[in-house]
């Protein structure tokens, strides 16, 4: 139902208090640090909102509680990413202006930030299950696979890490073993 909710965001992103909900799943469910890059888009969208700012330092606070403070500020550079530089209305209203072929090369251009980003930078749990999932929704399924074999090479010495990586490939059907 989560990834339900996160799919129908990606046709509403101005959608504030879709963020919120995602926001509330995620961080109920114990995933922090997507919990805290909702919220951070709900803030983005509607920046006078007390309960919003005090769920996204709560979902932030948990991130660092679990050891996973880097993972948690990348989500929220990522979620801010999505709408252009920084956080700004005006740039997602452009973003969502863009003609269907320009948004597509924009959002691609986004995963392949993060995949490079992670070339650099590659102990992200949370950033490999982002990338996966994103080369997914693309229907690249391959270098989804090929993103899942490279996560766990990278954790190879991290059981835990390489169960919620696994865990992820399994829920997106890149491992039936």
């Amino acid at each position: 139902m989560i990834d339900r909710l996160a799919a129908r965001l990606e046709t509403t992103p101005e959608h504030i208090q879709g963020w919120r909900m995602l926001g509330w799943s995620y961080f109920n469910t114990g995933h922090y640090e997507q919990a805290a890059a909702a919220y951070a888009r709900a803030v983005e969208l509607d920046p006078s909102s007390a309960e919003l700012k005090a769920s996204y330092e709560e979902a932030k606070a948990k991130a660092s509680e679990s050891d996973n403070l880097e993972t948690a500020s990348s989500s929220q550079t990522e979620t801010i990413a999505k709408s252009g530089d920084g956080p700004s209305i005006e740039k997602t209203a452009e973003f969502e202006a863009m003609p269907p072929g320009a948004r597509d090369a924009a959002i691609r251009s986004m995963v392949d930030g993060l995949a490079d980003r992670l070339e650099r930078h590659p102990r992200d749990v949370e950033g490999w299950t982002r990338l996966m999932r994103s080369r997914v929704v693309l229907g690249e399924s391959e270098v989804a696979a090929a993103a899942f074999r490279k996560a766990l090479e990278v954790f190879k010495d991290d059981s835990a890490a390489s169960g919620r990586i696994t865990a992820a490939a399994i829920e997106l059907g890149l491992k039936t073993e």
